[in-house]
């Protein structure tokens, strides 16, 4: 019996008995377990999370879990991190996990039609590399703040293209995730209707629920009333019409601008952060002590070194203050002009400030030429 077999299963009876299925950082310590890894192998630099978060926190409440589900078939026995194989191949091969009864052989029953899907996913958080969020901790904490302590409702996270907004939302959902009920994110696209929107984060909330598309708004509203939830979306300038003023919603988006205005106004426990390139051209109708933006800029100057000085390069303060002068401190731009000054000028600033043309890194081109069409 294989681990994929298994967490289906306890995925199912999760879902039945404790109304929502592992979160992502539980199924990673499961695995994880399974294989005999340490805490300290999970929290590789890939999977975000600390070994003391792990070990400390998701660990014993995933046992827990899995203890609460096993105990209403194994009375009295205790899942750890040191039994987890014998006692769920146990549990399953006893065939204890509750399944639906056969119907008698004189009845026909109709296939169940499955489910569909839906296109996007409420993941747990960005799949990024924190470490990428160098030089952001003034930020991060200014908006943990806004989240925890003053119990913001909506909360604007906006800034140009490559300028750190989705590594920022990774660092909030890491920081904030483990001190509220549920912790999601989820990244619009252009495709995606705002039916499709809405009803992932309905299934988020309530995989069992089937709520029609007309009250959608309202019963995702009441959830977020009932339990503390951080919720981000990102990419917020999906909903917004190009080549018009900044922030203009763009047809077909009433929904969701609905969603939008209530999440701001309506009175909850929960926070949205909305990630966008741009804020919403009315933003200032819903603004107020729990209704905030933050525009995210470029680093400070420490911070926009690191990004361009390799280890061993060599130490001539002037020429990198020069660099830094000329070509701003823009995390996608230093990033890649730190690639090119490795790879075509041997890591020496002074080369390439001697360069006849300017040189613009070709992520740099790639991301902003789409953004200013």
């Amino acid at each position: 019996m294989d681990f994929e077999e298994i967490a289906v299963h306890i995925n199912q009876v999760a879902v039945e008995r404790k109304g929502r299925p592992l979160k992502d950082v539980e199924r990673l310590v499961l695995k994880g377990s399974w294989e005999n890894k340490t805490y300290s192998a999970m929290a590789t630099p890939a999977a975000g999370y600390t070994e003391d978060y792990l070990k400390k926190d998701v660990g014993p409440k995933l046992w827990q879990l899995l203890t609460d589900l096993v105990d209403a078939d194994l009375h009295g026995v205790r899942v750890t991190k040191r039994n987890i194989q014998n006692v769920l191949q146990t549990w399953m091969v006893q065939g204890l996990v509750t399944t639906e009864p056969a119907p008698p052989p004189d009845i026909l029953v109709e296939p169940r039609s499955p489910v569909p899907l839906p296109a996007l996913v409420v993941r747990e958080s960005p799949r990024l590399d924190l470490s990428d969020c160098v030089g952001r901790q003034a930020e991060l904490a200014t908006l943990t703040e806004w989240i925890l302590t003053e119990r913001c409702r909506t909360v604007v996270l906006w800034g140009l293209p490559g300028v750190g907004k989705t590594t920022m939302a990774a660092a909030i959902a890491a920081t904030v995730g483990p001190q509220v009920d549920q912790c999601g994110y989820l990244a619009l696209t252009a495709e995606a209707t705002e039916q499709d929107v809405l009803g992932v984060i309905a299934h988020w909330l309530d995989p069992q629920a089937a709520i029609a598309p007309p009250a959608q708004v309202d019963w995702v509203l009441d959830q977020l009333g009932q339990r503390r939830t951080l919720l981000i979306i990102d990419g917020l300038e999906q909903l917004f019409e190009t080549q018009q003023p900044a922030g203009s919603y763009r047809a077909n988006t009433d929904a969701l601008q609905h969603f939008f205005h209530q999440g701001a106004e309506h009175q909850h426990q929960s926070c949205l952060v909305w990630v966008s390139r741009e804020k919403p051209a009315v933003f200032s109708q819903v603004q107020g002590p729990r209704v905030r933006d933050y525009v995210l800029g470029d680093l400070a100057t420490d911070a926009a070194r690191s990004l361009l000085q390799a280890p061993d390069a060599l130490n001539v303060p002037d020429d990198w203050a020069a660099l830094i002068d000329r070509y701003g401190r823009h995390p996608l731009v230093l990033r890649g002009l730190g690639a090119t000054l490795r790879e075509v000028y041997q890591g020496q600033p002074r080369m390439l400030l001697q360069a006849v043309k300017t040189v613009v890194p070709v992520v740099v081109h790639r991301t902003f030429t789409p953004a200013l069409q």
